[in-house]
């Protein structure tokens, strides 16, 4: 089997493309900084949206190997296992 490669593209890449990219959609490219103007709501947009991009794309998709007790929102058993004997829960046989 040949090893994985990790076809993501480089963080700070991801990161200054994503912040540019929602700087201009705001229309904040041409503003002072947070600290000289303040918050506003279009600041906000900007800082969710390039955050939820950044995550999107550096997060690796592992559907493909996933199993549905993996998928399951209480994965599988609710994360209950069970030992193989009664000695392994520190009972007598």
């Amino acid at each position: 089997m040949p090893p994985e490669i990790d076809e993501t593209p480089p963080r700070p890449v991801v990161r200054a493309v994503a912040g540019s990219a929602f700087l201009a959609l705001t229309g904040l490219t041409g503003h002072p900084s947070v600290v000289q103007e303040g918050v506003s709501g279009a600041r906000i947009v900007a800082a969710a949206g390039s955050l939820a991009v950044t995550a999107g794309v550096l997060t690796p998709d592992h559907s493909a190997r996933r199993t549905p007790s993996m998928t399951s929102p209480l994965g599988g058993r609710a994360g209950i296992r069970r030992r193989s004997s009664a000695r392994s829960w520190g009972g007598r046989r």
